[in-house]
């Protein structure tokens, strides 16, 4: 399972349109939820604390389908995890499928990664990428007291902290009170100092070396 919920992945259509079998599956970009599926946005969200299932529609389009519960017949189980200290989605194919992942045959079990091309038999390519909510306000009881990942001074309760969803480590993060007091670690490091990962204070998509994506 991720470290934490503030790390989503996304599976983004190209050129077709997707159909989750769950209303929460969809991802809010703006659009109303009341849309037809034919206009509603290219973009499935993988529940971060949660297996799914990946499979195509029965109609000639073959278009995916991602739902909570096991379908009737073959499907790519996925599942968000973290792997060798970074984010991964992993997925297991069902035996005789013939899914691809950057146009080779995809292994059983696979590990794919921001930036990674996935393809059900005779359907639309699927794009795997990385959406980050960043965690940002108050420490939580087990970050007061450890040093700030950047500055290296104590955390206290009463100050601003961005986690770090690969390592959850804490950096200052604070927007109130006189500026030349201000600990603004987090605004000051472009990359976490404990794994290097990206530090993004804003919603957004991860492009970096990392996630194997090109911005």
């Amino acid at each position: 399972m991720l470290h934490s919920p503030t790390i989503e992945f996304h599976l983004e259509c190209e050129g077709a349109v997707c159909l989750p079998r769950d209303d929460s599956l969809w991802q809010d970009t703006g659009a109303d939820n009341t849309e037809s599926a034919a206009t509603r946005p290219d973009v499935l969200v993988v529940p971060p604390g949660d297996v799914c299932f990946l499979t195509s529609s029965a109609d000639e389009d073959r278009r995916p389908l991602l739902t909570l519960e096991a379908p009737e017949g073959p499907a790519v189980l996925l599942e968000p995890l973290i792997f060798d200290g970074r984010p991964v989605l992993a997925a297991v194919r069902p035996p005789g499928d013939e899914s691809r992942v950057n146009a080779t045959f995809m292994p059983r079990p696979a590990v794919l990664s921001a930036g990674d091309r996935l393809q059900l038999p005779h359907g639309p390519v699927l794009r795997v990428r990385m959406f980050s909510r960043p965690e940002i306000g108050p420490p939580p009881a087990e970050l007061v007291g450890k040093l700030c990942g950047y500055c290296r001074t104590p955390i206290i309760k009463k100050t601003t902290i961005f986690v770090c969803h690969n390592c959850g480590i804490g950096l200052h993060c604070e927007d109130t009170g006189p500026p030349e007091k201000r600990l603004r670690c987090a605004q000051l490091s472009s990359v976490c100092p404990r794994c290097t990962h990206p530090v993004l204070l804003k919603e957004g998509y991860i492009t970096s070396p990392l996630s194997r994506e090109m911005p």
